[in-house]
């Protein structure tokens, strides 16, 4: 009997151990499982303000470096126009940061509600004509039979083209942007193209401002989506123009 009690007090105290050893685990994993959660809100958060930010103080500096070129030249009315583009991009981007702010304080939509329906595809297309409409020189190439696409997916091209048109702003100040949205029946793909200028730019300043952080969020984004970002100098002149080579953000995914 004695034997007995100690086998059963051993085998308890074995038992009490091992609930303590599991209760540890779940703990560590649950604080692991918060953590990471910050991490990714972080990094969300830091995504949509340089998404927000840089693409519209990129194009305040371009519009407002114009107005002083235009005043030098004693073209005031030119300069006008383009002051009233920089106050219209300076209200979009408060607009935006608002919108980013308000979508980062309330709750992850459920799935099935409103928010995760399809987009349309000329609500895409109205979305890209917006951001390239202040721009001097910017085309948009349209291709294939459109179709709806996730609300991410949609989000995701148009940042794409925000970075794109912000890399064009920085490394060939002037040079032709051309934006290709080409619709397949899987898949869509985007791309945003300039040429490489035969000069580097004599003014830096802009170029200095980059770190990088936009192309790796455009990165993330496609990821998330099971797509494939590429990025790079490619041999041959864009649509219209007779530069040696162009540098091409080329980002797809599946629909």
């Amino acid at each position: 009997a004695v034997i007995v009690g100690l086998v059963l007090a051993v085998v308890a105290g074995f038992g009490r151990r091992a609930q303590r050893v599991l209760l540890a685990e779940r703990e560590r994993a649950s604080a692991e499982a918060l953590r990471a959660q910050a991490a990714a809100h972080r990094i969300a958060i830091a995504r949509d303000l340089h998404d927000v930010l840089a693409h519209s103080l990129g194009g305040l500096v371009v519009q407002l470096d114009a107005v002083e070129a235009l005043l030098d030249a004693g073209d005031t009315e030119r300069a006008a126009a383009r002051v009233a583009a920089a106050r219209g991009l300076a209200v979009k981007g408060l607009g935006e940061a608002r919108e980013a702010v308000r979508a980062l304080r309330e709750p992850e939509p459920a799935t099935g509600s409103d928010t995760a329906d399809p987009v349309a595809p000329s609500a895409v297309e109205a979305r890209i004509r917006t951001l390239i409409a202040p721009e001097q020189g910017v085309g948009l190439d349209v291709a294939g039979v459109a179709h709806p696409v996730s609300g991410a997916l949609a989000e995701a091209l148009i940042r794409a083209v925000q970075e794109g048109l912000s890399n064009a702003r920085k490394h060939a100040p002037g040079a032709a942007v051309l934006v290709g949205l080409v619709w397949h029946p899987d898949r869509v793909e985007c791309t945003i193209e300039n040429p490489v200028p035969a000069t580097p730019a004599q003014d830096r300043g802009l170029a200095a401002t980059g770190g990088g952080f936009g192309l790796r969020g455009v990165r993330e984004r496609f990821a998330v989506l099971g797509g494939t970002v590429q990025a790079g100098v490619e041999p041959g002149a864009s649509k219209g123009q007779d530069a040696a080579d162009r540098f091409v953000l080329r980002v797809e995914a599946p629909a």
